[in-house]
């Protein structure tokens, strides 16, 4: 049991970051976050030009690090391969060197991109193969923590759930509940999670003191047109404002792959755990109406 672990927070303001350190408190840990756009009370680390000595942190008490900050967007990255760069290999290898000297466990939230999406159901003895810069960086730190580390986590996901406006599918309902229509893609394939079950999820392994790779995702696979179109039906707006859109007739600066399923039975197994469903996700938007 680590029931005196302090979790620091390398990402506290973005959808996961924000996510681990809410549910994390609400289960009495200690938590301390830090932001390259810090809020109050939190720690603020630029991860171009700061060092991870500036967090001063304390070598007597024992840590977990939950790396969830990074410079997400395929596009942005692809434009500023440098930069991308800086803040997803640099700064994140610099941080778990620190980590490595006052002995902490590294938690790293990596991607269904470190994979080429030429087949369906991935899972964590699958060879990655990623086809864009995101993807590389993130197995560039994924591989990075397996070699310097013996006790770690590395969990990747694809699209992520929540209730924040950060998240994708509520900017979608906005645009639905204003009377929008909205495309989307019927060739993109993935098994979406609600981001409160990355937390979850961390609290049930370390528990159970599990390591190693596992990939978090709910049990059903679904296309953005699919998630979308359940949502209007189950909310009751116009469903006609779903329109189907191809992913393939798009250009995009960088490759996205088309079908990253993550196959999450080694997380149910080893951790025990059930993820949120789709619907279970939706009912608070039903009652939010």
């Amino acid at each position: 049991m680590m029931t005196n672990k302090q979790f620091v927070i390398v990402g506290a303001n973005g959808p996961i970051g924000s996510s681990c350190s809410r549910v994390l408190r609400s289960f009495g840990k200690q938590v301390l976050e830090i932001s390259h756009s810090p809020s109050p009370g939190q720690i603020g680390y630029d991860f171009l030009t700061d060092s991870p000595e500036k967090l001063d942190l304390d070598k007597n008490v024992d840590y977990v690090l939950i790396l969830c900050s990074g410079y997400s967007n395929l596009t942005q990255c692809r434009e500023n391969p440098q930069l991308s760069h800086q803040f997803n290999v640099v700064a994140s290898q610099s941080l778990l060197e620190y980590a490595f000297e006052l002995r902490m466990m590294p938690i790293f939230l990596s991607s269904d991109h470190v994979f080429d999406g030429l087949k369906s159901g991935y899972c964590e003895a699958d060879l990655p193969n990623p086809l864009n810069i995101y993807g590389e960086q993130k197995l560039i730190i994924e591989e990075f923590i397996r070699a310097r580390f013996k006790n770690y986590l590395v969990l990747r996901s694809s699209k992520i759930l929540g209730y924040t406006q950060q998240i994708w599918t509520i900017q979608q309902l906005r645009e639905l509940r204003d009377s929008r229509e909205i495309l989307c893609f019927t060739d993109r394939f993935y098994a979406p999670l609600f981001v409160d079950d990355i937390p979850r999820f961390i609290l049930a392994a370390t528990e159970r003191n599990l390591g190693g790779t596992f990939h978090l995702a709910q049990d059903e696979v679904m296309t953005p047109y699919e998630m979308m179109s359940e949502i209007a039906r189950q909310m009751n707006l116009k469903s006609n404002l779903v329109i189907p859109d191809l992913m393939r007739n798009k250009k995009y600066l960088d490759f996205y792959p088309a079908d990253t399923y993550l196959v999450n039975d080694r997380a149910k197994t080893c951790g025990k755990f059930r993820f949120t469903s789709f619907d279970d996700f939706i009912e608070p938007l039903k009652a939010e109406k």
